[in-house]
């Protein structure tokens, strides 16, 4: 029983000393995810002061849902925009009347990210 006992505590030691030490850097610099990874613009609409920029990753739009991410650059500083407030509500605008379609809400997918999603089923 005694050496039943020694096996154990040999086994719960060595797991101990081999588990807690390590050659990970915490501290090491990642490379910031690209954004942009497997969308492609496809439109692009600027006035005075900012460009928005649409993307999807078909690259254009069609009836039904469509996934579409944006991003909003000031044209003054020529940086993408991490703070905007963002908010929409598609509309189709016909000879005798302007509906809606089944829209989602905008959010950020992270706090430093300047891409935002927003999608919309055309009907």
């Amino acid at each position: 029983m005694k050496t039943y006992l020694n096996k154990i505590f040999a086994i719960v030691f060595m797991t101990l000393a081999f588990s807690s030490c390590s050659n990970d850097d915490d501290n090491a610099i990642t490379p910031a995810a690209n954004e942009l990874e497997g969308l492609t613009k496809f439109k692009e609409i600027s006035n005075d002061t900012h460009t928005i920029e649409l993307f999807s990753h078909m690259g254009a739009t069609q009836q039904g849902y469509n996934e579409i991410k944006l991003r909003i650059k000031d044209k003054t500083t020529n940086q993408y925009l991490k703070n905007a407030t963002v908010s929409w509500m598609p509309k189709m605008h016909m000879a005798m009347m302007t509906h809606s379609c089944p829209y989602s809400e905008v959010k950020k997918i992270t706090a430093d990210a300047t891409v935002v999603p927003k999608t919309s089923k055309a009907i």
